[in-house]
């Protein structure tokens, strides 16, 4: 048996014997390599563009670049408003209405200063089992911050944990 692994697929050659007649013959099998659903971010659309909005070009650039830098393993982006202006080539005002907006919408639950939780209702990583654990974290940290936009936004993403 011959493999070669070509982009995600492996192939492999058999010989394969009819058991009637005797002949044999050469099989090509090809195997597509399927990785399971923790390889992969995944972008809930429906929430994600509720979200979204009426976003400005501006803004969008900031929540590519907060997505783009969300860590994998806990949904966490880390990254001062200075930060996200220089590398977004955006002024900071137009960083601090983002973040605001993206807070108000259910986006982003900031832990600190500098520190965000985005929502696992819109964008995560991982299985849903994580997807429920980060959720229910998402969660206490919007409480944790008491605001009325935090509480408001906990009763809109309770709807997503069906997804």
């Amino acid at each position: 048996m011959r493999q070669n692994n070509n982009g995600g697929y492996m192939q492999t050659t058999r010989r394969l014997r009819d058991e009637e007649t005797g002949e044999v013959v050469e099989a090509v099998q090809i195997i597509k390599q399927v990785h399971d659903q923790r390889q992969f971010w995944k972008l809930y659309l429906k929430d994600f563009l509720s979200a979204l909005g009426s976003c400005e070009n501006k803004q969008l650039k900031v929540l590519i670049y907060i997505l783009k830098n969300t860590h994998p393993s806990n949904n966490m982006f880390i990254g001062t408003f200075a930060k996200i202006s220089k590398e977004c080539e955006v002024s900071m005002d137009t960083v601090q209405r983002a973040v605001k907006k993206f807070k108000a919408v259910g986006l982003l639950a900031k832990m600190q200063n500098g520190v965000y939780f985005v929502n696992p209702d819109i964008m995560m990583k991982g299985s849903d089992g994580k997807k429920h654990l980060l959720v229910q974290y998402y969660d206490e940290a919007l409480y944790k911050m008491g605001s009325a936009h935090n509480d408001a936004a906990v009763q809109a993403n309770r709807h997503g944990d069906d997804d």
